[in-house]
C-alpha cells in the first residue's frame, strides 16, 4: 500500500509540473481599462470634399457608447453605433456594431502597447461572415490613426482628430 501510495504521489507530482522551462517575464499587463479612454470623445476624419466623419466615444456604464455619423455637405448619410464593454476573463474590450443599414458586427479589441490596439472585426452578412484584423494606434492625446499590414508594410486606413 505504501508502494502504491508513493508511486500515486509521484505521478500527481509530475503530472502538475509544468513541461517546459518557465522563466521570470518582465513584460507587464497592461490596463486596459485605462488605455481606452484614450479613444473617449469626439474626434474628426475628412474622407472626401466636403465629407467627414464624426467618432463621439461617451462612457456608458462599465463601457462605452460610440457613434460614428458620416456627413456630406453638413448632411448625415450613414450612422452607425456602437456598445463597448470590457470582458475581464479575455482582458479584452468586446464590442457589439449595429449600422443604419442592415449590417452588424463584432469586434474584440486589445491593447498590445500603450498606444496601439489591435482589433478583430467580423462582419455578419446575412448568413455570411468576413474576419479582419487591423490596428488603431495613438498618435498624440489628440490624434489617432488606424492601419493594416499588407506583406508587412503598414497601409494607413485614416486618422482621426480631436475636436476641441
Amino acid at each position: 500500500m505504501k508502494k502504491y501510495l508513493l508511486a500515486m504521489a509521484v505521478g500527481l507530482i509530475l503530472f502538475n509540473c509544468p513541461t517546459k522551462a518557465q522563466g521570470q517575464t518582465t513584460k507587464t499587463k497592461l490596463n486596459q481599462v485605462e488605455l481606452i479612454k484614450q479613444f473617449v470623445g469626439k474626434f474628426k476624419r475628412e474622407i472626401g470634399k466636403d465629407t467627414v466623419i464624426i467618432w463621439d466615444c461617451k462612457p456608458f456604464g462599465n463601457g462605452y457608447e460610440l457613434s460614428y455619423t458620416f456627413s456630406a455637405k453638413g448632411r448625415a448619410y450613414y450612422n452607425i453605433k456602437d456598445l463597448w464593454g470590457f470582458d475581464v476573463n479575455s482582458d479584452t474590450w468586446v464590442v457589439f456594431s449595429i449600422e443604419n443599414r442592415e449590417n452588424y458586427k463584432v469586434f474584440y479589441q486589445k491593447f498590445i502597447t500603450p498606444n496601439e490596439m489591435t482589433v478583430d472585426r467580423v462582419y455578419i452578412l446575412g448568413k455570411e461572415e468576413k474576419q479582419e484584423r487591423y490596428t488603431m494606434e495613438v498618435i498624440s492625446p489628440d490624434k489617432f490613426a488606424g492601419y493594416i499590414k499588407l506583406d508587412g508594410k503598414k497601409q494607413s486606413i485614416g486618422e482621426m482628430t480631436r475636436i476641441k
